[in-house]
């Protein structure tokens, strides 16, 4: 339980309030005061375990997303204070319970200093001696440590609790962090599906440390709280020590309003950014009129983070950071935001099936954005750390309001653009690359079967997905591959550019994607007379991770049936999943690779498809040939659509879609990039495309709700030029060549900054393309149209009139066609205590 204060029993009454009078809307902020350390302890919940007989005391954790750039620790028992501190009596255990969704990527850790290890600082683990204790714990490593748990399952083996036996095969030192972390790097809907993480930690008696600990976050700093130690339930330290060293963070006025941070600076007008980004909101439909003067501060503060300067920092990755960190954090806001608006039903995120699907398909994106790309903003600002680069290299650009635009229908002009661009490159449509490409082939010396090899790579480069490669066929993209019925193929998929790119087969291209046929071993082939499906022997892939087979169904006589055979498994429900998490873990696994048998016996004439189970639009013919011939001669089933080719500007950049965006343009200011040296080509080559990538987002970026006023909707028509917009930058970085790393999983060499850089380039890429790609069947699903874009003029309409101070009171009065909205800022505790009671 909590024990308040009559003081802060009167601030939780406060909160946020808005008041309307006369068409003016009162924004007044929640005041929340760090918490005394003497007298607001919160207390876990005790009850006595009827099996063990030991009492156990519970703190159930969430995270407040919106307490702060990166959200703040909550518990349940402790109210809706954020970060409170915590006692913890010695000698006793305690639970903490991480099962709300919001700790998803936010493990909790224990530290005798504020962010442990993220700041160099001691842990709490079974070797490290408490600071200044005089124990000797450390020699058999029965330090206090905590205890990772998944369900009832103990992930490690140090016990420091009677009712935790040891193990026979005893480890003290691993207590299960290394097993319980990497879980919470895993999509969310399968770090759900896993069940319920918690922590255990007893903090001994007998040690003789005479100072507070901290509570942290393994993934993300700054979100430390302090735990006080208590003998007798009364602290051991009276002051707080050790200091936590940093300011809590609240957010004020404009973004309490918003759910987001740092937005107050940002609203419109503002001589950085155009008059607005969301046209036609209705002013009937208020909370759809908040929502966009949202997005509209947050497209601005975004655009105006992200004119950079390159002078005291002329490098393509500072360049890259100090543009993609004011994206994310714009990323961030937008998708608090939008969860804030409350307009998402979902009650159960893994629903797939319910008509809340959809939602809660928006509601996942919406989270693993939060989470994930707030832990790459701070990895980016330790890479700048690292290469001795500045935190920040800002420049100030004024957008123009002396151009008079030229009204573009956005829609029209990328469909002409990927019109020029399309070239058929696959050499399934054209016999300019020589027809098929066949795999070399050799016995087996153990089963004296033959296997042919295909070594898969996806080229990121080639299309705004990326196509498949294959090293047997040289440099063309998606081209057409040819299997002998009867005989086996193995589809190796060790190069790091399959990662998030599963390999599948299908009768017709697409697969699943397109609610089309795959190879499975209940699916008969389209047309044929077999009956496979009546005992699953249907041709199938057969999905490995390194020598063990997945699955259990088979047709290619060295693999052999397993006792507990399941026919209808071959290996893809194990096999897909892994693609999902991080590029290392996925490294770390070892080599993925597909077997393929068609069965000669077979009467099937017509072409089959290599295809991503994550992306759509990657499909490539397969031709089946019986001795040596094609069964078809003709392709078919049809492909459906052409295949994309960069041109011009996107060759240069290695991106997609930015031909028609470079500068000057009437729809974006003079430049993004200062300073840039005339010297340094290279630099000077990145600037122009990083000046590109912007004005095509920019332009992307001004969205209409006309037709689809709904604040997802919205949302969904931002974020997917926003997404495209960081696909592009991370493609032309790795373009630049000068990221040198020769092992993605590197932490410790002089390369590991580089690659760092490199992973979160490959899960932009990866991820926020599939990301892209569900958004779109989101809108399908909705039936919203696939884009929404809007002509924004340069001129502006809106002008700050004033801003006064009295009283302790500032108020910023913004003049609009929409009702006007005053910010109050600085409120004193007695304002806000005298506006409740009047």
């Amino acid at each position: 339980m909590f024990m308040k204060s009559n003081l802060s029993t009167i601030l939780t009454l406060g909160g946020f309030a808005t008041v309307l009078a006369d068409g003016i809307t009162v924004d007044i902020f929640s005041i929340i005061q760090d918490l005394d350390a003497e007298t607001e302890i919160c207390r876990g919940e005790c009850s006595m375990d009827s099996t063990t007989g030991e009492e156990i005391c519970k703190f159930t954790a969430k995270v407040d997303l919106y307490a702060s750039e990166l959200g703040y620790f909550q518990f349940e028992e402790c109210g809706d204070f954020d970060n409170p501190t915590l006692g913890l009596e010695v000698g006793k255990t305690y639970q903490f319970i991480q099962q709300d969704p919001s700790n998803y990527m936010h493990p909790l850790g224990f530290a005798y200093y504020p962010d442990g290890a993220h700041d160099d600082k001691e842990e709490l683990e079974p070797g490290i001696v408490p600071p200044g204790s005089t124990s000797t714990c450390d020699v058999d490593l029965k330090c206090p440590a905590p205890m990772y748990f998944l369900g009832d399952e103990y992930l490690g083996s140090y016990t420091n609790i009677n009712a935790i036996e040891k193990s026979s095969e005893y480890d003290g030192e691993n207590f299960g962090l290394d097993e319980y972390e990497p879980r919470f790097f895993h999509p969310l809907p399968e770090w759900i599906s896993y069940g319920n993480f918690s922590v255990y930690l007893k903090f001994d008696n007998d040690t003789d440390y005479e100072k507070d600990i901290f509570y942290f976050c393994h993934v993300h700093q700054y979100m430390s709280g302090r735990i006080k130690l208590l003998r007798d339930d009364v602290p051991i330290q009276k002051e707080d020590l050790p200091e936590l060293g940093y300011d809590y963070e609240r957010p004020r006025g404009h973004d309490t309003f918003c759910g987001t941070y740092g937005l107050n600076d940002f609203q419109l007008p503002n001589d950085e950014c155009p008059e607005r980004f969301v046209c036609d909101a209705d002013s009937k439909d208020a909370g759809l009129q908040q929502f966009s003067k949202c997005i509209d501060s947050m497209n601005c503060a975004m655009m105006a983070g992200m004119t950079s300067s390159v002078q005291g920092s002329a490098d393509e990755t500072a360049l890259f950071i100090h543009q993609m960190i004011p994206h994310h954090q714009n990323a961030v806001n937008m998708a608090k935001a939008l969860i804030k608006t409350g307009t998402l039903q979902c009650d159960d995120l893994t629903d797939e099936e319910s008509e809340q699907a959809a939602d809660c398909a928006m509601e996942v994106i919406l989270r693993e954005i939060i989470a994930e790309q707030n832990a790459q903003i701070q990895t980016m600002r330790g890479i700048l750390e690292a290469k001795s680069f500045p935190q920040e290299n800002d420049c100030k650009v004024s957008f123009s309001t002396e151009r008079n635009l030229a009204p573009v229908n956005h829609k029209e002009e990328r469909k002409e653009t990927r019109n020029i661009n399309r070239q058929i490159t696959g050499v399934d449509e054209s016999t300019d690359h020589g027809g098929i490409c066949q795999a070399p082939c050799t016995t087996d010396e153990n089963t004296g079967e033959e296997i042919c090899q295909f070594n898969a790579k996806v080229d990121l480069y080639a299309s705004e997905l990326g196509y498949f490669q294959f090293d047997e066929c040289g440099d063309i993209v998606n081209p057409t591959l040819g299997l002998e019925v009867g005989k086996t193929y193995q589809f190796i998929q060790k190069d790091p550019s399959n990662h998030m790119h599963p390999l599948g087969f299908a009768y017709f291209p697409d697969g699943a994607h397109d609610d089309k046929d795959e190879l499975e071993p209940g699916i008969v082939p389209p047309g044929s007379s077999s009956t496979c499906d009546v005992d699953f022997t249907c041709p199938a892939p057969m999905y490995f991770l390194g020598d063990e087979y997945l699955g259990s169904y088979t047709n290619i006589d060295a693999i052999e049936r397993s006792s507990d055979y399941d026919a209808e498994n071959f290996g893809l429900d194990d096999y897909e999943p892994k693609f999902f998490h991080p590029i290392t873990e996925w490294i770390g696994y070892g080599d993925f690779s597909v077997y393929l048998k068609f069965d000669v016996d077979i009467d099937y004439d017509k072409d089959i498809f290599y295809f991503c189970h994550v992306h759509q639009y990657m499909a490539g013919r397969i031709k089946l040939l019986k001795n040596g011939a094609r069964i078809q001669e003709e392709d078919t089933p049809e492909l459906g659509y052409e295949y994309d080719t960069p041109s011009g500007h996107d060759i240069d950049c290695g991106t997609y879609g930015l031909n028609d965006f470079q500068l000057p343009h009437d729809e974006c200011p003079e430049r993004f990039v200062c300073d840039a040296d005339s010297e340094r080509v290279e630099l000077q080559q990145f600037s122009k495309c990083i000046d590109s990538m912007n004005c095509a987002m920019l332009a992307g970026m001004t969205s209409s709700v006309s037709g689809s006023a709904d604040e997802t909707s919205l949302f969904i028509h931002q974020m997917i030029p926003h997404h495209q917009n960081a696909v592009n930058m991370a493609k032309a970085l790795i373009k630049t060549g000068t990221l040198q790393c020769d092992d993605l999983t590197d932490e410790e060499s002089e390369q590991a900054a580089d690659c760092a850089m490199e992973v979160i380039l490959r899960s932009i890429i990866t991820g926020q393309n599939a990301q892209i790609q569900a958004m779109r069947g989101i809108l399908k699903a909705k039936n919203f149209p696939p884009d929404n874009d809007c002509v924004v003029e340069a001129s502006s309409s809106d002008d700050v009139v004033s801003s006064e101070e009295e009283g302790g009171l500032t108020a910023t009065i913004i003049k609009s066609s929409a009702p006007s909205i005053i910010y109050l800022l600085g409120i004193t505790v007695a304002s806000v205590v005298s506006t409740f009671l009047l």
